[in-house]
């Protein structure tokens, strides 16, 4: 692999450029669209790269790529080798949620840093400001940027109990690092997860993690190594990855963090955050991290 190649990224040639225009009330509709479901034809390049990296790994499935004509998401048949046993995954991007103008609520990273750029900012910071955030979006949304989860039928579509349960409403924020702590959890034996929770796809999770056997074997097929040093998860809040000051989560960290949620709602960690500087710090982390998965990846497929 050549290590100076760019990362193939799935968003518009353009995307940048257009997203700044569109953030700063230039253009009237977003370039944006989520990579891995949005496609209604069966060229899905997102899906169909994810399918050969997961085909080149030694985990205990062989994958196929499906797609129904017309809907807007394909997925990924997942045949256990000995059993033939199929699950049904989708990928989740955890490089935060990313929506138009009007819906930029300040619950979300994106929209946080959206509403702190417009307080007070000459004209030459807030274009410096929109040109990081769409830098920050056409980054975390290359191949380095998700998860992979099983999904079942849910009254008319098929969807993941975990991601919808992982999100802003929950002490996890959308963080990867939090959720990579709760699966570390999981191979520990612990049982007060949201990933334990009951739902009606706790059966098929428990497959899907338990085919690894091991957090170590987890991240090191599905190459979550530039998020984890030796089972050690970095802290995407308090690192700053640029002048490489790196910090890890703890047990004693994480259950404060679900102690203060639980008692009060509006606690959540990156939607606190006061100072543009850090909270563009929490968003650069997670977009060099995701650049260097995505780099490894890459080498792979």
């Amino acid at each position: 692999m050549n290590p100076k190649k760019e990362i193939k990224h799935y968003e518009d040639e353009q995307f940048e450029e257009k997203t700044v225009k569109y953030l700063n009330y230039v253009m009237d509709s977003s370039p944006y669209f989520d990579p891995d479901g949005t496609y209604t034809t069966k060229d899905s390049p997102f899906y169909q790269d994810m399918t050969a990296f997961l085909n080149h790994q030694q985990s205990a499935y062989t994958y196929q790529y499906h797609h129904q004509q017309g809907k807007c998401h394909g997925w990924i048949e997942a045949t256990h080798k000995k059993t033939k046993q199929i699950l049904y995954l989708r990928t989740d991007q955890f490089g935060f949620s990313f929506f138009g103008r009007s819906a930029f609520s300040e619950r979300y990273p994106y929209g946080h840093y959206f509403h702190m750029i417009f307080k007070d900012k000459t004209k030459k910071e807030r274009e410096q400001d929109l040109k990081f955030i769409a830098k920050c979006v056409n980054d975390s949304r290359t191949i380095g940027g998700s998860f992979l989860w099983p999904v079942v039928l849910d009254g008319n579509k098929y969807s993941s109990h975990y991601n919808r349960k992982r999100g802003i409403a929950s002490y996890i924020e959308d963080r990867v690092d939090l959720t990579l702590w709760e699966i570390q959890k999981y191979y520990e034996g612990e049982k007060n997860l949201i990933i334990t929770e009951e739902s009606i796809d706790k059966e098929e999770m428990k497959t899907w993690l338990d085919s690894f056997e091991t957090f170590s074997n987890y991240v090191q097929i599905l190459c979550f190594d530039a998020f984890v040093h030796d089972e050690k998860i970095i802290d995407i809040v308090n690192s700053n990855i640029e002048k490489k000051e790196i910090h890890f989560l703890t047990d004693e960290m994480v259950e404060k963090i679900k102690a203060e949620y639980k008692e009060n709602k509006n606690l959540n960690t990156i939607k606190n955050i006061q100072k543009k500087e850090d909270l563009k710090r929490v968003l650069n982390n997670v977009r060099i991290l995701i650049r260097k998965r995505s780099k490894q990846i890459e080498g792979i497929k």
